[in-house]
């Protein structure tokens, strides 16, 4: 498996903005999450944990189903969430959290990530409570 990290690329407005915080994100996210078919999508990273300054990107966790159009849907995700919040998104594909690696090396990385990852809060977006998945 190869790492599932789409790295953030720089997104400069050129004007000074605030923060949003993890309401506001998962307001102007949610729409987009449905959008692009985003069946589970998760906020960590600073603007969860309320760390977050004016320079931080916004990291989301998220899971969709594994078809033709996945990637080419993924990436206009970000495209989307970019052009919203006007600044770096990472995305993480939930497989890369859930299942190992095959290379020891790419394991301990996965499992350092993910233990970074799970120690600070992770906030759900989708499903909300009353699209509970079955």
């Amino acid at each position: 498996m190869t790492a599932a990290i789409i790295p953030a690329s720089r997104h400069d407005s050129g004007r000074e903005e605030r923060v949003p915080s993890p309401s506001d994100i998962a307001t102007l996210a949610r729409p987009f999450a449905r959008q692009y078919g985003i069946d589970e999508l998760y906020l960590f990273g600073s603007m969860a944990s309320g760390e977050a300054n004016a320079d931080s990107d916004i990291d989301f966790i998220y899971a969709t189903s594994h078809d033709d159009m996945r990637a080419r849907r993924v990436a206009n995700f970000r495209s989307a969430l970019r052009d919203a919040f006007g600044r770096d998104i990472d995305l993480v594909d939930a497989d890369y959290i859930t299942q190992s690696e095959k290379k020891p090396y790419d394991e301990m990385i996965r499992l350092l990530f993910v233990r970074n990852v799970t120690s600070k809060p992770i906030l759900r977006i989708l499903p909300t409570d009353d699209e509970e998945q079955v």
